[in-house]
């Protein structure tokens, strides 16, 4: 079809990337209704210049209305010749008239007939018509040869030979309840809906022996370490009200909305997972975070079936990397979403960097995730380089794994590791807070405006983020430590992180910090922003 403008006409409503692929065989649901819309485009364009009288249009809308009301069916309107011959032979008429207009003319027409044999394709295998469905096959085998897919014309050859003497093999009984429609099945009593039996029973097995769902819950908020960065989340998200609903009825929000409310998305999860178990598929809920039980649910089913985790986060492919044995392989896939590609990665995708792998939940803590901080202008490719160059780091990331490790040691080893981090030469500065000050002061000696937030941690700041680091290791490993005990307080019912157990600065100079704010500072005020309560000057 080159020559034909059909991609700048599809790229009107479909993506330059999306079309490459549409027109050389791939993303066959979207090139099938690209094709349709363009075969209705060209029949809308020809059914304006054919003649309907008064008669022939009054029979039309009387067959649509009858179609509307269900009084009529498909069959009826196929054997219907009175009401469509005359118009059959109109546009039969006039695609003859624009074949002869010249090569474009034949070939747009030639791709319209296609088009309409895939359609009536797809109608017979929807509705379950034995008769069109063979007809279908017969009139597609001439194109497999024209366009040189011979593999294609020797399957349908051989296809088309057996299902003809299909009679012969099968009981009479059974063959004409097949030819009568039960060659498909049919879900649900709407019309053009059959599914085909092998396609049924395959969708059938796969969902209950290949499917789990695990859904985090979340019905236990005391004890939910994720609940203060789900609350930043959906800060500047409006959450809709209360609603008590069920499977049946439409909500009014959207999805964003709907699951800003944490006792609707509970119920949502409730809902949804008795619609699975419904269905065979099984079904686990954790009142916590569901990373760690997604990756032991594959674990768990590694002997029975090739496991495939889903999911968008990292997350759940870094716990898989740390806990998924050597000798094993499950793969992790993230799906794509628009321009964004769908990625398919394993537990054996680190191999080649076993540093890496070995250490792969303590570099992701304390580099930052959901639960714990992450430092500015310190990103994880810088920190996985240093930690690749650096062999002492080692001793100080094995710390986080052991279960037993005191608050001292955690301390003392993150601290060096924090150190390597910000550049500290080995050996000349053992204090995090010295190493802050020196910092600090490096960029006063050059003029220059110091960005606090480049600056390292206090030691009282990254105490309570090396505490949350290692709770982190510990529960992605498996072990269950008290959150109270490592970096979190309880407080209004739910976890909140301990940022510092120190005020900012000393109380003398807070006491004396102003700012120019004539009428009291406000939320543009960087005082404000930095959470302390100044004087002003009135």
């Amino acid at each position: 079809m080159q020559g034909s403008d059909i991609k700048e006409e599809l790229s009107l409503i479909y993506a330059p990337n999306s079309l490459d692929k549409m027109l050389t065989g791939h993303a066959y649901a979207r090139a099938v209704r690209a094709h349709t819309l363009l075969h209705l485009t060209s029949a809308t364009i020809i059914s304006k210049e054919l003649v309907i009288d008064d008669d022939m249009d009054a029979n039309l809308q009387n067959t649509i209305e009858d179609v509307k009301n269900n009084t009529i069916s498909y069959n009826d309107i196929e054997n219907c010749n009175e009401k469509t011959e005359a118009l059959l032979y109109q546009c039969n008429k006039k695609l003859r008239q624009y074949e002869g207009r010249g090569s474009i003319g034949k070939l747009w027409i030639q791709y319209f007939h296609i088009v309409l044999i895939a359609n009536e394709f797809i109608r017979a295998r929807r509705m379950g018509d034995w008769q069109a469905h063979l007809n279908c096959v017969k009139e597609i085998f001439p194109y497999f040869h024209a366009s040189g897919h011979f593999p294609y014309a020797k399957s349908t050859h051989l296809y088309l030979q057996g299902m003809l003497q299909l009679e012969n093999f099968i009981d009479p009984s059974v063959f004409r309840r097949f030819i009568q429609g039960f060659l498909t099945v049919r879900r649900s009593a709407k019309f053009s809906c059959r599914t085909s039996t092998d396609m049924i029973i395959e969708q059938s097995l796969m969902q209950s022996m290949q499917t789990d769902g695990v859904f985090d819950g979340y019905s236990d908020y005391t004890k939910n370490i994720k609940v203060a960065e789900q609350r930043r989340r959906t800060t500047k998200i409006s959450s809709s009200s209360d609603v008590l609903f069920d499977r049946f009825m439409t909500v009014p929000t959207n999805q964003q909305q709907f699951l800003a409310n944490t006792h609707k998305k509970s119920r949502f999860i409730s809902v949804l997972s008795e619609k699975l178990k419904a269905a065979d598929i099984f079904v686990k809920q954790t009142n916590n975070d569901a990373d760690v039980l997604i990756i032991e649910t594959a674990l768990e089913k590694f002997n029975t079936n090739t496991n495939i985790v889903s999911g968008e986060y990292v997350d759940l492919l870094i716990i898989l990397t740390a806990r998924t044995p050597t000798d094993r392989i499950i793969y992790f896939l993230k799906p794509g979403k628009a321009q964004i590609e769908t990625k398919m990665c394993s537990s054996q995708s680190l191999t080649s960097y076993p540093k890496y792998q070995a250490h792969i939940l303590f570099l992701h803590a304390i580099t930052g995730c959901d639960t714990t901080s992450a430092f500015f202008k310190r990103g994880r490719t810088k920190v996985f380089k240093l930690f690749e160059k650096r062999h002492d780091l080692i001793d100080c990331a094995e710390v986080f794994t052991n279960i037993g490790s005191s608050a001292d040691i955690i301390l003392t080893n993150g601290s060096r590791f924090l150190l390597a981090m910000y550049g500290t030469p080995k050996k000349k500065i053992d204090s995090i807070d010295k190493c802050r000050y020196l910092s600090f002061m490096k960029n006063t000696r050059n003029n220059k405006r110091v960005q606090l937030s480049c600056l390292p941690p206090t030691s009282a700041a990254a105490y309570q983020h090396l505490c949350r680091v290692y709770y982190q290791v510990q529960v992605w490993l498996g072990n269950e430590p008290d959150p109270e005990n490592w970096g979190w307080v309880l407080k209004d019912n739910s976890l909140e992180p301990i940022q510092t157990l120190l005020p900012p600065a000393p109380e003398k100079p807070l006491n004396t910090i102003f700012c120019n704010c004539k009428q009291g500072f406000n939320y543009n005020c960087g005082c404000k922003k930095n959470r302390i309560v100044l004087f002003t000057s009135m």
